[in-house]
């Protein structure tokens, strides 16, 4: 029997937990069996956990929307206390700026809902290749703890550092977005952390495999019968992983489709915010403006939506090079080893088949999600804040410092 991790029972926890989180977040509207990943049965060396339509988490979404653009208009749109009403032009930007964050966040939640029904089948898919994988030795449950826990606790500290600060309705309100954001960018961080162990598993045993050419003219016909047999074991694994990743392949599409529009939304979202709480700081500490602590949790906010974004962005790259590394090693043994003819044909037919499947993670088509998307920020940062130090410092100064007092 292979032994893999997924029989600790510390493990099967952390993903249900997880699916609790990511429920309450409302970004699984879809449902796990549990209680076929609690059985203690140890004949099952692939980990069960698929996933149904759930109605009740589709409903539970609605419901969010709805409540959050409930919260959204109590707040900003009807004069309770804690809003900023010091002004014409600062109240509408401030009504503009959160109602457009605000179309943001649901549209994100609506999009699970539209397209649950893909990400399903993404996770049934991806227990049908650890089954594929099984076969060929090359399948060990392993899952990245750190990734899941660092943005709990994270969330969890952040969360009551703001509040501890600053408890009122509207800062609650304000800090959906920060959390949802980031919540997203793990949820998909951790989605392709799993697509990047199976690509290497793939590369592992594919790179272990034995295609040297046997030589049988010296041996009885009992070892030529062994050593067809061996051979055709070798075509079938080859087979089994050519199978395998190209079934990566095509989930890897259906992921990106599925985030396509979200992450245009949350990169966009983000975008803004981070502009708009820079310019905040700076312009407040470079004019001795009092010091509030909520500057703290402002720079927290920027800090931690950069390292969910540089965390995702590596393992998007990962992905993309671990794929890229399959057709290299099918190269590397048709290069250096004389092999059987059949096999041959096998790894040639192979390598031509995956040589145009080259993954690219887009958002919508506009924004890469690899390293670039790193530069690109880099650049629409230093142009919006460009676009605002041109203008009237101090009459920009007062007008963000009054309504844009952002704590995210």
């Amino acid at each position: 029997m292979y032994y893999n991790k997924y029989d600790s029972v510390y493990d099967k926890t952390l993903v249900i937990f997880q699916n609790i989180i990511f429920r309450i977040m409302g970004l699984s509207p879809w449902t796990l069996n549990v209680l076929k990943m609690l059985r203690k049965n140890r004949s099952f060396d692939v980990p069960d956990y698929e996933c149904q339509f759930s109605l009740v988490g589709c409903l539970y979404n609605i419901s969010l929307i709805i409540s959050l653009v409930c919260l959204t208009v109590y707040v900003k749109f009807i004069p309770v206390s804690g809003v900023h009403t010091d002004g014409i032009i600062t109240k509408p930007a401030n009504l503009i700026l959160f109602s457009i964050d605000m179309v943001f966040v649901c549209g994100m939640l609506l999009m699970y809902v539209i397209n649950n029904k893909v990400m399903i089948k993404i996770f049934n898919k991806l227990k049908d290749v650890d089954q594929k994988l099984v076969k060929c030795g090359a399948y060990e449950y392993q899952t990245n703890r750190s990734i899941f826990l660092i943005n709990f606790f994270v969330s969890i500290f952040y969360g009551c550092f703001v509040f501890y600060i600053t408890p009122s309705l509207e800062i609650f309100q304000e800090q959906i977005s920060a959390f949802l954001n980031n919540w997203i960018l793990t949820q998909y961080t951790l989605l392709m952390e799993k697509i990047v162990k199976r690509f290497e598993m793939i590369n592992h045993v594919l790179s272990k495999l034995d295609v040297k050419k046997k030589d049988t003219s010296m041996s009885g016909r009992l070892s030529a019968i062994y050593y067809d047999l061996l051979q055709q074991l070798l075509i079938h694994e080859i087979d089994i992983i050519k199978h395998a990743y190209i079934e990566l392949c095509r989930i890897c599409n259906e992921i990106n489709n599925f985030y396509g529009v979200i992450m245009l939304f949350l990169i966009i979202d983000c975008s803004i915010f981070s502009v708009i709480v820079a310019y905040v700081l700076t312009f407040s500490l470079n004019n001795d403006f009092e010091f509030v602590i909520s500057y703290v949790t402002d720079a927290t906010w920027i800090l931690w939506i950069a390292y969910s974004f540089v965390l995702f962005t590596v393992f998007i790259a990962s992905t993309e090079e671990e794929s890229q590394k399959t057709a290299d090693i099918i190269n590397i043994h048709m290069d250096q080893c004389a092999m059987d003819e059949i096999v041959e044909k096998k790894l040639s037919k192979f390598s031509h088949d995956i040589i145009h499947r080259k993954l690219k993670f887009v958002a919508c088509g506009i924004f890469p999600l690899n390293r670039k998307l790193l530069s690109t920020f880099d650049n629409n940062f230093f142009s919006w804040t460009n676009l605002f130090f041109v203008s009237d410092y101090q009459h920009n100064c007062d007008v963000f410092h009054h309504s844009f007092t952002i704590s995210f």
